[in-house]
Formats: structure tokens, C-alpha cells, sequence
């Protein structure tokens, strides 16, 4: 399926034959020609498929120099540097007086990113208004016979919406409590919730690893060893049925701000050069940028005193304020790295690793390593936003 949107919008990149390493500056997308691959990718790149429910892309994996096998199309899969670049936002105050609806045709709010950094492109997105399902779901039936808690999956609202979840737990075998996670945004109407029971141990565990008829069959049970490679049948282990949730026919959030969708992430953002969101036609909504950055370099403000012979090491805070992305999958790390001491002080840093997600500037600390204990602290500074990255992108052939 062509990737909603438009087709392959380059000519076919030479890099079929030999493949090998490939540059990304922060915020640079490559598309890979069609074909099967063997992707590594650098500290800051990573893989992402086109979700066309939510119209947006979402990371595949990996980040932060790991392989993976892949299969491309040409317009589904795209190898993006996700430093510099707008991740999502946090709506910060929700307004009012909105028409639901999803994009600014429908519901006639609009999303702006402010002026594009030096050098770089400015993001861009889409509002949704409404339709969020009501934060508590009816047990209209509890079930019986859970091992463990079953998963919870809300059908998606119409495309470029944001899809609703929940968890919840068991007692006894009986589903007792539901938590709305994410009430997601652009529903037209209350969704159907499909229980989707988990098993509570692995059935094709070694064998010998369970006894004849032990794992339950939802009311018939077969024997078994338990030995790998078919034995334990799917449909011979009970894992509990007959749930059933119900979501509050009466939705949400209706006239304001529910969900700011990034279409474009942006190129060249620095935590100096956040861009502030201005929202218009839903009253007094608010939200602030999530940003993806990652550490270019750390300027010495004071380089302390009392340090040894042994070098000290470094590392950064979490550099967050939103708990998830846009697509709850780009994870924060921590950078670190290691420095050089003159006369008691640090005078250089090194950077082993420049960290990945950084949605603010984070914090710096140098610790003494080698026990000793240095005297006056060390004051670092992070600079952050996009950095030049090296994947990996080799053809794969079958044998």
C-alpha cells in the first residue's frame, strides 16, 4: 500500500549494490528504495513506519546501534535522525469553544510552530477537537478463568485521530478494575474494547517443563510434555474468556483541544530555539513543543577544583518534561562521557555518548572517579539540539 500522502517523492538512492555506511544530519529523512535490508542504526537514528489510522510515523526501532532486519516498500518505511526535531506537544491549557473534529478543515483550529531555526525547517501539525472517550469503562462482565491480565484493545477513531487505551487487573480469575491510560482524541463515537486474554507461562517451554494436562484448556485439556515445536496447541491452554467492557456512550472533551499531531518534525532545533506553539481557534489553548535533542557539546562555566589523577566521569539528567512522545515511542537516555584534568580542573570533555530525546537542556554532573574526592565542584553546561549521525543500510539476500 502507497504511503498515504503521495508517492516515493526522490529518485531511487545508488545505494543497492554496495550499501554500507550512510550520514544523517539532525533532522534528516532518507526513504529506502524498495527492497530487503540489514538496517544498524547510529546513537540518533531510527526506523519508522507510516501508522495510516493516525496518519503519522511511528519508530520501528531500533536507536542507538542495534541491527534489525527489514523489508521496505518505498514510501511505508523511512530511516529518520530524530535529534533537532519536534516530537509531539503538551497541551498546557485545553480552551473551549472548538468544533470536533480532526485537522483544520473540520474543526477550523490552527497549529503553528513559530519561525523555522537558522538554517533549518520549521514543524508543522494538526489540531483535534473532542472526541476523547470518557475516562471510565464499565465492567459489564469480569469474565473468568485470567491467568494474568488481559489486554486491552479500544478500536482507533477515524484516520488522524489518536487511539484510546487502557489496562487493567484481575481477581480471581475476573477482570475487577479497568484504567484508562489514554483517552485518545477525534472519536465519533464511543469504541468497542476487545479483551485479548495472555497466557500466564510460555506453552512451548522445554520439555518435560510441565506435566501431562497441567495447562489448562478452557474447559478441555489435551496432554503434553510441553515440548517445543507444536505440542502445546494455542487452542489448548485456557487463559480465561467471556469479559466484557463497555465505554461510556457519552464522549469527551467536546470543543476543546485533545491531541496536536506533528506532520513535519522540523530540522534544526536547539534548546535555545524551542519553537513556541500558537494555537488559534479554540479559545485560550495552549501547549508547549516535546522536542528530540541530543548533546552537540558541553561548555566548562568552572572547572572545579580538587580533582585527581584519575579523570572524571560525566552524565546528563533526563532532560524531559512530558512523560511520552507523540508516538510513545521515542525513549529519553542519558548522555555520558569522560574529561581531562589540569592542575585540579577540568579543562576538556569527551563525549561517549550524546544521549537521545532530550525534550529541555539537561543537567551535567561530573563525579571523581577512583575514589577521590575532589574539593570544589565543576560547573558544565549542555548544549543540545541536532547532531550528525552514521547508520548502517545493507542489502539483504536471501540464499
Amino acid at each position: 500500500m502507497a504511503r498515504i500522502g503521495g508517492a516515493f517523492p526522490l529518485a531511487l538512492a545508488q545505494i543497492i549494490e554496495g550499501g554500507g555506511l550512510m550520514s544523517l544530519p539532525g533532522g534528516g529523512i532518507f526513504y529506502p528504495p524498495p527492497g530487503q535490508y540489514l538496517f544498524t542504526s547510529g546513537y540518533t537514528t531510527v526506523l519508522e513506519w507510516w501508522d495510516p489510522i493516525q496518519q503519522q510515523w511511528r519508530v520501528y526501532g531500533p536507536v542507538g546501534a542495534r541491527s534489525l532486519q527489514v523489508t521496505c516498500d518505498g514510501y511505508n518505511m523511512r530511516i529518520i535522525n530524530a535529534s533537532g526535531i519536534v516530537t509531539g506537544a503538551n497541551i498546557t491549557n485545553a480552551g473551549s469553544g472548538g468544533v470536533n473534529g480532526i485537522g483544520a478543515t473540520a474543526t477550523g483550529v490552527t497549529v503553528s510552530f513559530g519561525a523555522a531555526p537558522a538554517n533549518g525547517v520549521a514543524a508543522t501539525g494538526y489540531a483535534i477537537v473532542g472526541g476523547q472517550i470518557n475516562s471510565t469503562i464499565t465492567i459489564t462482565a469480569g469474565g473468568s478463568g485470567y491467568l494474568v491480565p488481559p489486554i486491552l484493545l479500544i478500536d482507533p477513531p477515524p484516520a488522524g485521530g489518536i487511539q484510546a487505551t487502557a489496562v487493567c487487573t484481575i481477581s480471581a480469575g475476573v477482570i475487577n478494575a479497568v484504567t484508562v491510560t489514554n483517552q485518545g482524541a477525534g472519536y465519533l463515537a464511543a469504541p468497542n474494547v476487545t479483551v485479548i486474554p495472555q497466557f500466564a507461562i510460555y506453552a512451548g517451554g522445554p520439555s518435560g517443563s510441565f506435566a501431562a494436562a497441567t495447562v489448562g484448556i478452557g474447559g478441555s485439556s489435551t496432554a503434553s510434555t510441553g515440548t517445543p515445536g507444536g505440542s502445546v496447541l494455542p487452542n489448548n491452554v485456557g487463559v480465561g474468556s467471556g469479559a466484557v467492557l463497555t465505554v461510556n456512550a457519552t464522549l469527551a472533551g467536546t470543543g476543546t483541544l485533545t491531541g496536536i499531531v506533528p506532520v513535519a518534525a522540523g530540522v534544526g532545533y536547539t534548546g535555545t530555539t524551542i519553537p513556541t506553539i500558537t494555537i488559534t481557534g479554540a479559545g485560550a489553548a495552549a501547549a508547549t513543543a516535546i522536542m528530540s535533542m541530543s548533546l552537540s557539546s558541553i561548555t566548562i562555566t568552572n572547572g572545579g577544583a580538587g580533582f585527581g589523577a584519575n579523570p572524571p566521569i560525566w552524565s546528563s539528567s533526563g532532560g524531559s518534561l512530558a512523560k511520552t512522545n507523540n508516538n510513545n515511542a521515542l525513549m529519553m537516555r542519558q548522555a555520558f562521557g569522560g574529561s581531562t584534568v589540569g592542575a585540579g580542573a577540568i579543562t576538556a570533555t569527551t563525549i561517549d555518548d550524546p544521549g537521545f530525546g532530550f525534550q529541555t537542556v539537561p543537567l551535567i554532573g561530573a563525579v571523581q572517579s577512583g575514589g577521590a574526592v575532589y574539593t570544589t565542584a565543576a560547573t558544565l553546561t549542555a548544549v543540545v539540539g541536532g547532531i550528525n549521525d552514521v547508520f548502517i543500510l545493507q542489502p539483504r539476500i536471501n540464499e
